[in-house]
């Protein structure tokens, strides 16, 4: 914690927290970056307000990181909405500032801008420190910003809150990156220091005999508490945390002589430290062959990565805090059951799902797949969850206009040319009437009253930006009383085992129909269970996500 902060007079224990929690993150006085300006675009369009403000609440004053509709870039924080937001725990609603004894007086209010109308969602760090909010401000007065437009702007606050923090994640992942490229390009230009990188390298270098024991070691073996002379003599598995031993199944002494080349194959697993800790690494293995052939030796080189699964935790995290958990979607309503899991794999992905009503007797909900991996997928999901709700929500009416302009907003943030397989739909719990869209996602699964399974086939059309403006059209059928759908991603189907085969379509209809008359929670959880008893131990490398409905009967 900055000193200054936690000596300063008058400032609280709690508030010091609260700055350093901002300080952290480091965006303080940075220039304007695009998703955020994306969120309080959309923030404005959502609610028709002239101005929309991301605002951080510094010690002495509220500093802009995005602004729309305000030339400032910056005020006195005793003048500042925000500030009494950042004490609330919802957003905060003012319909008429001149009505307010808070702010009648307020300068912000009496001059220029003139604010009248005020609603301000609080940004939270995962500890609960609050750092400022998002909010949206008028210049005449408004009566009609209720309940469900504040759950909007909270819901677009949080994607704000999980971008601020994945922006800290990816920096730093970033900078890690950036050295380890700049000291594998400066072995490959300087091949004659290869002695003094290796006396010197941070990554372990380990070679390995025909019977997995280990034959040298490179002094960077310190870095795990170890003089390489102890480590020589090691059986290489005892080293490897047990959990993660069943992974090198194929490299047991008995079989060393079948192993192919490994070049390019990595894997990451923990390994013991001399004190007893474990540490992520992630290996370089290649095999080393005699001139007929035969492998001899296999030479390993492990780099830690213990930074980089932090990032992927954080990610993970942030991910899993955005979706419903599964104890809320039961609760939507009486009128229809609501199960939803989501599995996440070694590199965090970017599945997501929600489901919320729109008035008392319609369900609205999706399932999603972000394409790629890594800190910048997550960073996707979070925005195409937010623009995704926040759209669906006002047009339930007409998907295929929600879904291009879902797309529209995240081609505006699309550096990294992602693209978002989508699955939405909108059933009528009176009727069961079922209007479905999709954008390149997998076909979702009927469950009938007889336990009979089969596809919803429908003609869709390519994820979101992949191929942007297409057409999408709405497709319509009906959920029977006692009837269950559900919606997989591809983390389900495309499942592999260490043949790697597919688990496939066949396999998902064979496993709903064993739990067809089970309650929806052990529909979905029978579905991951056989899933993982296919996959036999292999690490899943995408994410799982599971969206089940059904109308009881």
């Amino acid at each position: 914690m900055d000193t200054a902060i936690a000596t300063a007079p008058g400032v609280s224990a709690a508030e010091a927290q609260r700055l350093a929690a901002l300080q952290a993150l480091d965006i303080l006085n940075t220039q304007p970056e695009a998703i955020f300006d994306s969120l309080t675009n959309l923030a404005a369009q959502t609610f028709r307000t002239p101005v929309a403000v991301v605002s951080l609440i510094d010690a002495n004053r509220q500093w802009f990181k995005s602004c729309l509709g305000l030339d400032a870039t910056e005020t006195e924080r005793d003048v500042a909405f925000c500030d009494h937001t950042i004490r609330q725990a919802r957003t905060m609603i003012i319909p008429d500032a001149l009505d307010d004894p808070r702010f009648r007086d307020n300068p912000l209010v009496t001059g220029d801008p003139n604010i009248r109308f005020y609603a301000g969602a609080p940004l939270s760090t995962p500890e609960g420190h609050k750092l400022g909010s998002l909010c949206v401000i008028d210049f005449q007065p408004r009566r009609d910003f209720g309940p469900n437009e504040a759950a909007q702007l909270e819901a677009m606050a949080e994607a704000v809150s999980a971008a601020m923090q994945l922006r800290r994640d990816v920096r730093a992942f970033v900078a890690v990156e950036r050295d380890l490229h700049e000291t594998q390009a400066r072995v490959q230009r300087h091949e004659q220091e290869l002695a003094f990188l290796t006396a010197n390298s941070a990554d372990l270098i380990l070679r390995i005999d025909p019977a997995s024991v280990i034959t040298w070691a490179s002094p960077s073996s310190r870095h795990y508490g170890y003089e390489p002379d102890e480590v020589v003599g090691v059986f290489a598995g005892d080293l490897i945390h047990p959990e993660d031993r069943p992974k090198f199944a194929a490299r047991r002494p008995e079989r060393f002589a079948a192993i192919g080349d490994l070049g390019g194959e990595r894997r990451e697993y923990r390994i013991r430290t001399k004190a007893g800790g474990w540490i992520w690494v992630e290996e370089n293995p290649r095999v080393i062959r005699d001139a007929a052939g035969a492998p001899v030796e296999l030479i390993n080189v492990l780099r830690d990565v213990s930074d980089r699964k932090q990032a992927e935790r954080a990610a993970t995290e942030i991910q899993a805090g955005m979706l419903l958990p599964r104890s809320a979607l039961a609760k939507l309503s009486p009128h229809v059951e609501v199960d939803a899991v989501l599995a996440p794999a070694r590199n965090v992905g970017g599945d997501l799902y929600d489901a919320f009503l729109i008035g008392p007797n319609r369900l609205c909900f999706l399932l999603g797949d972000v394409t790629g991996k890594g800190v910048a997928a997550s960073l996707f999901m979070a925005l195409a969850k937010a623009l995704s709700h926040s759209l669906l929500t006002r047009m339930a009416d007409d998907l295929p206009a929600a879904f291009a302009a879902i797309e529209a907003e995240l081609e505006r943030n699309n550096g990294q040319a992602m693209a978002l397989a989508l699955l939405a739909g909108v059933l009528d719990l009176a009727s069961g009437e079922l209007t479905l869209c999709n954008a390149g996602h997998e076909n979702p699964v009927l469950i009938r009253r007889d336990g009979q399974v089969s596809d919803v086939r429908l003609d869709g059309g390519p994820p979101l930006c992949a191929g942007a403006g297409f057409a999408y059209r709405a497709e319509r059928t009906v959920l029977g009383r006692g009837e269950t759908l559900v919606a997989v991603t591809d983390g389900v189907t495309e499942a592999t085992n260490a043949t790697a085969a597919l688990f496939g379509r066949t396999a998902l209809h064979a496993a709903l129909a064993t739990a067809a008359a089970s309650p929806l929670t052990t529909v979905t959880d029978q579905l991951v269970t056989s899933v993982r008893r296919f996959e036999d131990g292999e690490e899943p490398t995408d994410d799982l996500a599971i969206l089940a409905i059904r109308r009881p009967g």
